[in-house]
């Protein structure tokens, strides 16, 4: 399955994301343990071609996502598809093709890099609102993620949140999977 990303990402401090999580405690949410596996080639053909792959793990939900992300000026395009394990051989034929078509030889693919996150989800109207605690390479940070119907709602609900509890924040410059490779 296919479809546009729009989310808006800002990091926080420990102790912000602590506040905020006291005073979202009584909110409904939904909890996941996840790892997701970062590959790529060594010469990092992926990433030259505006292309990141990932395979994550929802640990709760014992059950695997192979993702593929295109980079484009609107966004990411996501491919995403349920596959049986972390193996780069049960890619679908969706991945593979749009990888292949970029003449990046799938047998080059390696693992790169790993990110654990607990993340408590949010709904709230047409918003997705996601609290991270990640951990990768002996490195803990927290982040703060919105999906909306553009990234302009999403960045104005995100800054509205934290205004309301005078929390600062800066907005995410790098992905979790950038910083998981820069870590590796």
């Amino acid at each position: 399955m296919s479809h546009m990303e729009i989310e808006y990402k800002v990091m926080i401090s420990e102790s912000d994301f602590i506040k905020l999580d006291d005073a979202l405690k009584d909110k409904p949410y939904t909890l996941y343990f996840q790892t997701n596996y970062y590959y790529d080639t060594i010469k990092r053909d992926l990433k030259k071609n505006k292309l990141s792959l990932r395979i994550r793990y929802i640990e709760n939900k014992n059950i695997y996502i192979a993702t593929l992300k295109e980079k484009t000026a609107f966004g990411n395009i996501e491919h995403e598809f349920v596959i049986n394990d972390n193996l780069l051989s049960l890619l679908p034929e969706e991945i593979t093709q749009i990888i292949a078509n970029k003449n990046i030889d799938l047998s080059k693919l390696v693992q790169l890099a790993s990110l654990k996150t607990k993340r408590k989800e949010y709904k709230d109207n047409d918003y997705i609102l996601c609290l991270d605690y990640n951990e990768y390479n002996q490195t803990k940070d927290y982040e703060i993620e919105c999906e909306a119907q553009s990234l302009f709602k999403a960045q104005e609900y995100i800054e509205k949140l934290l205004s309301s509890y005078n929390i600062k924040y800066s907005e995410s410059l790098y992905s979790k999977s950038a910083r998981a490779i820069k870590k590796s």
